[in-house]
């Protein structure tokens, strides 16, 4: 039973860690393109980054995917020989989701939208 809670807990920090994630991102990219957000108002500036958690927290879900079936694989195997693939998976998931904000920023300027 520890050990299911021991994972369940894992996963909702993980999980928590993408949002933060892609908090900053969404950060960074208002701080890169604030020139053109002078003419929208404050408030709805700050809105957008509400309006985006539903956006953060779906993205969060799918990226969650491997790490949950991993972490139930993990419930019949030896848990050492599998962390630095656990691992590496995450950085895999990470640099994905780096190289995509860094191609929305920038494109950003050229497209006037951000990538779907």
């Amino acid at each position: 039973m520890k050990q299911y809670l021991r994972i369940g807990l894992f996963l909702s920090a993980l999980l928590l860690v993408w949002l933060c994630i892609f908090l900053v991102e969404r950060f960074i990219f208002w701080i890169y393109y604030h020139g053109l957000f002078q003419n929208t108002p404050t408030t709805e500036q700050i809105m957008s980054f509400f309006a985006g958690f539903r956006l953060d927290l779906s993205t969060g879900g799918y990226l969650m995917i491997i790490p949950i079936f991993f972490s139930l694989f993990l419930l019949f195997v030896p848990v050492k020989k599998w962390l630095a693939i656990f691992f590496w998976i995450l950085v895999l998931e990470y640099l994905l989701v780096a190289i995509i904000h860094v191609a929305e920023v920038g494109t950003y300027s050229e497209w006037g939208h951000k990538l779907s």
